[in-house]
């Protein structure tokens, strides 16, 4: 018997910034092998990253705890390392810096940070700005 393919994991790219390749597309339909922004920046250590590409990804889980429905964002820098997060703080902001960069020439990154939350106590979130 078939399984339901809302009982299914799925993923699809629907952004990159510069056109996908395809090994990748395949590379970034999966998180194998990608760092978890959460993982990687601390309160102590931000981290700085030179934009090569980004990729937005929506994902289906079912298996998930805060929802089966979710956007990943995968941020490369020029020297190969990818990072991603599902935070909808970063993506938001990470989207306007996107937008007001759009019709720039200039070379531009980001700054990664983690913050404490101001209204979830002993939980962080990540954020960036331009740089």
């Amino acid at each position: 018997m078939a399984k339901n393919t809302e009982d299914v994991y799925s993923s699809k790219i629907v952004f990159a910034l510069k056109e996908l390749k395809g090994k990748e597309k395949v590379r970034f339909s999966d998180l194998t092998g990608i760092d978890k922004l959460n993982d990687v920046v601390t309160e102590a250590e931000p981290l700085t990253i030179a934009i090569d590409n980004i990729i937005k990804m929506e994902v289906h889980n079912p298996s998930a705890t805060d929802g089966t429905d979710y956007t990943v964002t995968i941020v490369t820098d020029k020297d190969g390392n990818a990072y991603y997060t599902s935070s909808e703080t970063f993506n938001t902001t990470l989207d306007g810096i996107v937008k007001a960069m759009e019709d720039s020439d200039e070379e531009w990154g980001i700054k990664v940070f983690k913050r404490p939350s101001k209204t979830r106590r002993g939980q962080h979130f990540i954020t960036c700005t331009v740089y």
